[in-house]
Formats: structure tokens, C-alpha cells, sequence
């Protein structure tokens, strides 16, 4: 005879009318997966648009490798305030774009899983926040030293620093780094793991352009300022935006990815 507590669960496990519908996509780990490809990409388009307020509200740099070492520090102490803002809402936009690179990975790595293209993207992702990150807290480190009064005797100190500032690390470093994360979009998306294949030729336009962004940044003078400077920055921009769309649009594939480029 069968026990009124085993009925019961058995009963629990009937679909019905009551337990289907949401509950039901909830334990769909197709629908679990969009949806948390959706938040990544959303998140990705919101450190973007903390990076280009930040860029935004920053004071205008009226200051260059050329500048003497006690116009650098009447520069940073003019703009204290604006410029620590400026800082913190950059670093804040950066850190979160590690969620984002974190999501695309994840997605890239599940529906492509024969290439190493998810994992390129995250660690270039993360070296782009980090070395924009130091960049912006170098700055803020200047700030701090041109309140304290710490720059006025150390005037190599302060032209190192700004130098490093304004074209080692950034465009420098970060160029580099983020032509390796464009790269790594733009082989998923010709390979139908992410978006559409105009992004991927999109993408690959920008890499050059990173990389030429970078190595003035390392080479030249005052590279910060430099014409070719914002170049790495705009495909970062333009790129990660377009890939977060894509992800917030999230739908269940109809093509398979992995197709030959």
C-alpha cells in the first residue's frame, strides 16, 4: 500500500496549471543563461556611459610634455575637485566593465567552445580595466601631491609622473590591451558566437588603429594628447556598446557558432 507522503510527492511533480509558466523557464537553463547574458550586457553599456561622463565632466588638459613642472602643479591644483570626480566615476565605470567582459566571456566560451576567444577577451578586458584604472588613480595621486606640496620640490617627480599619466599607460598600455579584447570580438563575431559578422569586419577595423593609438602613446612625447591618442579609446567605446546591445537582445540562436571565417 502506497504511503499518503509518497502521494503527495508525487503529486508535487505532476505539471500543472499552478507549478508551469514561470517557474518552468526559471529551471530552463537556456532562459537562466539569456537572461544573464542580458544583465551583462546592459552592465557593459553603463560603464561606458560612466567612462564618457567621466571623459565629459574632466577639466580640459591645458597642459603638455612641454610644460614646466610648476605650470603641471597650478594646472592639477586649479581643477582639484573636478579632476578627483572625474577619476572616481572612471575607475567606477572601468571596474564594472569587468562584469561585462566576465558576461561575454562566459557566452563566447559556451557557444564556441573550440577556440580560446572567450578567454582572450576577459583577460584583454581585465588588463583594460586595470591599466585604466592605474591611469585615472595616477592622476588622482598627482592631485593629492599638488595639494600637499609634495611636487613643488620634486619637479622630476612631477613631470614622470604626468608623463606616464599622459601617454605611457594611457593610450600606452591601453591601447595595446584593447586591441587585443577588439580582436577577440571581432573572430567571435565572424564566427557567429556573438552579434553579426559586420561587427567582427568593425571590429578588425579598429585593431590597427588601437595598435597605432598604443605605440604613439609609448614612443611620443606627450602621446596623451596626441591626435591618434583617441583612437583606441573610440573603437573601445563604439565596439563594447554595439556587443552590449547585441547581448541585452539576447535571443535563442538559429545558427550554430563556430562557422570558418
Amino acid at each position: 500500500m502506497q504511503s499518503p507522503t509518497r502521494s503527495v510527492r508525487e503529486d508535487d511533480d505532476v505539471p500543472t496549471a499552478a507549478n508551469t509558466g514561470t517557474a518552468s523557464h526559471a529551471r530552463d537553463p537556456a532562459v537562466n543563461a539569456r537572461a544573464w547574458t542580458r544583465i551583462g550586457g546592459g552592465v557593459g553599456i553603463l560603464s561606458i556611459l560612466l567612462l564618457l561622463v567621466a571623459i565629459a565632466t574632466g577639466p580640459t588638459k591645458l597642459i603638455n610634455a612641454n610644460s614646466s613642472a610648476a605650470q603641471i602643479i597650478n594646472s592639477l591644483g586649479a581643477h582639484t575637485s573636478q579632476a578627483a570626480a572625474s577619476d572616481a566615476v572612471a575607475v567606477l565605470g572601468l571596474t564594472l566593465f569587468i562584469w561585462f567582459a566576465a558576461s561575454l566571456a562566459h557566452t563566447l566560451q559556451v557557444r564556441d567552445r573550440g577556440t580560446p576567444l572567450g578567454f582572450v577577451v576577459l583577460g584583454a578586458g581585465i588588463a583594460v580595466s586595470v591599466l585604466g584604472s592605474l591611469d585615472n588613480v595616477m592622476n588622482s595621486v598627482l592631485i593629492f601631491l599638488a595639494k600637499q606640496g609634495g611636487l613643488a620640490t620634486e619637479p622630476a617627480l612631477t613631470r614622470t609622473l604626468y608623463h606616464l599619466y599622459n601617454g605611457l599607460v594611457m593610450p600606452g598600455m591601453v591601447a595595446f590591451a584593447t586591441a587585443v579584447y577588439l580582436a577577440g570580438i571581432a573572430f567571435a563575431a565572424l564566427r557567429s558566437a556573438i552579434g553579426r559578422r559586420w561587427l567582427g569586419w568593425l571590429s578588425l577595423i579598429f585593431v590597427p588603429l588601437s595598435l597605432v593609438s598604443g605605440f604613439v602613446g609609448l614612443t611620443v612625447s606627450d602621446g596623451g594628447t596626441s591626435a591618434a591618442a583617441p583612437l583606441g579609446v573610440l573603437g573601445f567605446v563604439l565596439i563594447t556598446v554595439i556587443t552590449g546591445v547585441f547581448m541585452v537582445r539576447d535571443k535563442p540562436r538559429t545558427e550554430p557558432a563556430g562557422r570558418e571565417i
